[in-house]
């Protein structure tokens, strides 16, 4: 795997590190479970991973992994499995980290979004949301209607 490193050195650190968090989130498969629920309930959530962009790009660093998180999930929504993945969206100074969670709720597939924003002095209180649902497009994942937010893109590597 080739890296080329551009800013500051902090942000090489960051950038390192959040990518082998991703590796060791990721893993072989298509995300971990983790147990959810009450004691003796079978119910597991699949960690699909997280997808990081920069002014809407997905950062250089995610492109090879974030096509199978975004796929990973986008499986996981058409089989209304429960599932998380995290999505960070970012400029120079501020973004907003988004975890996306699915449920089925009788049958139905709910999509939430916890939404955190942040800027480089402080970061906000998460705002939670329910959303209408997931369409995969060519530019990425829509998430549609996400209360105030609305309707909210994970950019496609290389979109």
């Amino acid at each position: 795997m080739k890296f080329t490193w551009t800013g500051s050195t902090g942000g090489r650190v960051c950038a390192l590190i959040a990518s082998m968090m991703l590796l060791l989130l990721l893993g072989t498969g298509c995300g971990t479970s983790t147990g959810m629920g009450s004691p003796g309930a079978s119910l597991t959530t699949q960690q699909r991973g997280s997808v990081h962009a920069f002014r809407s790009r997905v950062t250089s660093m995610d492109q090879s992994m974030a096509r199978g998180v975004e796929d990973c999930f986008w499986q996981a929504f058409q089989q209304c499995q429960p599932a998380t993945m995290s999505y960070t969206q970012s400029d120079a100074t501020s973004g907003t980290v988004h975890t996306f969670s699915l449920e089925n709720q009788n049958g139905r597939c709910l999509v939430t979004d916890s939404a955190r924003p942040f800027t480089t002095h402080m970061s906000q209180p998460a705002v939670l949301s329910t959303c209408a649902g997931i369409q995969k497009r060519a530019d990425g994942l829509h998430v549609l209607s996400c209360g105030k937010l609305g309707n909210i893109l994970i950019p496609a590597v290389g979109a």
